[in-house]
Formats: C-alpha cells, structure tokens, sequence
C-alpha cells in the first residue's frame, strides 16, 4: 500500500518485512526513503546490519499494533533506539499505561483504538 501511495510523487518508501528479499530491503535503505513500513523483527536486524542505517532523522515514528510489538519482546529493543521525531504508538487491545516507560524523554502519543462491541 505505501509504495501505491507514493507513485506519482517523489516520495521514496522502503517496506521492511520478514520474508522478502533482503537485497531489494538494503536497495530502498540505500535510497534514503521518505517512508518506511517495517516489521519491529525486520527493522531491528537491518539497524544492526546496516552500517549508517539509524532512526535520528525520522519525524514521525508509527508503531501500529504495538500491542503485538509488547507481546513479542520488541517494545525494549525499538525503545533503546534513537528516535529523532514524534513516536506514535497505536494500541488495539493494551492499556496506553504501557507506553510510558517506552515514551520516555520523547515526544510520544500513544492512543488506544478499540473496536465498538458488537450490537
């Protein structure tokens, strides 16, 4: 959907996911992209493989379905990261209680997203 939504503009994207090739993954890095989508897994192995890879220079961070990020023992790992912008964590299911320790000395929104129940 990113690289849909970058087509016609000069918006540069790299998606970052288990399971597809990693030379195409170090080729979008190596174009320095606007926009990233990865997985945390995915993301975290190209930071230490990647020499000159960091996340300083972001602007906006999203984490979506962050809940999964905690579950999996990640939240810790992308924390200690050098977050240069906004972090915004998106929660479906977890109390927003849970992003402080990950929000701290940052500019952190964290929101909590519920489905309505059905009727």
């Amino acid at each position: 959907v990113v690289r849909e939504l970058g087509r016609g503009s000069n918006l540069r994207t790299a998606v970052l996911v288990g399971g597809d090739a990693m030379e195409a993954q170090f080729a979008e890095l190596a174009a320095s992209p606007d926009v990233i989508v990865a997985t945390p897994g995915r993301l975290l192995h190209h930071l230490a493989e990647v020499q000159g890879f960091g996340l300083g220079s972001v602007e906006y961070c999203v984490f979506d379905e962050a809940d999964r990020m905690f579950e999996m023992g990640f939240a810790e790992q992308v924390g200690a990261q050098n977050l240069g912008g906004r972090l915004i964590i998106l929660l479906p299911t977890l109390p927003a209680l849970l992003c402080r320790p990950f929000c701290k000395g940052r500019t952190c929104v964290c929101r909590v997203l519920r489905e309505a129940a059905p009727s």
